[in-house]
């Protein structure tokens, strides 16, 4: 599951839409808001809870604002709520196996968390966007949003293909850009751009990427938690249609 800021919300919909359909989802891999609901998910919480758990705490925050931005913001809300609920869970306690990355600012990396690394470390890390956050110092690494280095996750989930399972990866790129100048959201449209041209080449070996149509969106719609969930749940319902009559579920 890709990084993407609010648009990542698209995440829980294609869940959805694939455990309503019944498929057995064996692992999964994410960066950023794709590291958050791939985690949560893999520990065994419902897309529809999850999708609670963002509504309860968003749905006061339609954009990135200076209030949004402050210490008890947009970043920290989820973090807070996340801290408690994920208080001493280390990664390898995940129900499925689970892949969430950072990325190491010195080496430029990607730094793929360990079965004993602290879940929520693991998910402040992986979500947290230079110039907006600061980096989170761990085992002698500075760690940054995963979306800097790997965008949208594969190798780690082309082990588990088999003639019965196949490889989805999900990218919520391709949003709109708004005109504001804040010093701050600038920022956060700039790594937006980025993240959106260098994860293109990215999740390469995968069987199939849905894309929700995310066109109306902007990456800081925080407040939009269940259109965006919806914009998910259509593509993923039309993903599984498709391969329905392809033969392959």
């Amino acid at each position: 599951m890709s990084s993407g800021g609010s648009l990542g919300y698209a995440h829980i919909g294609v869940l959805k839409a694939f455990v309503e359909s019944g498929v057995d989802i064996v692992a999964v891999a994410g960066t950023s808001m794709g590291g958050i609901v791939s985690s949560l998910f893999a520990l065994g919480v419902s897309p529809h809870d999850i999708e609670d758990v963002f509504v309860s705490i968003m749905s006061n925050i339609s954009v990135f604002s200076s209030a949004a931005l402050s210490h008890i913001g947009v970043h920290m809300g989820p973090m807070a709520f996340l801290k408690d609920m994920l208080k001493g869970i280390k990664v390898g306690h995940s129900r499925i196996p689970l892949f969430v990355y950072a990325t190491d600012m010195y080496s430029r990396k990607p730094y793929l968390f360990q079965p004993d690394d602290d879940m929520f470390i693991a998910l402040r890390a992986t979500s947290s966007i230079p110039g907006i956050f600061p980096p989170i110092k761990y085992k002698g690494m500075y760690l940054v949003d995963g979306g800097i280095a790997l965008p949208l996750p594969a190798r780690e989930l082309l082990k588990y293909k088999t003639p019965d399972v196949i490889s989805v990866g999900v990218d919520v790129y391709g949003g709109t850009l708004m005109g504001i100048r804040r010093s701050r959201i600038s920022i956060m449209h700039a790594y937006s751009l980025i993240m959106s041209r260098h994860g293109r080449c990215r999740g390469r070996g995968l069987d199939y990427i849905v894309s929700p149509n995310l066109n109306d969106y902007t990456n800081l719609m925080y407040g939009k938690v269940r259109e965006i969930i919806e914009r998910g749940y259509i593509a993923g319902a039309s993903f599984l249609e498709t391969l329905y009559k392809e033969g392959l579920l």
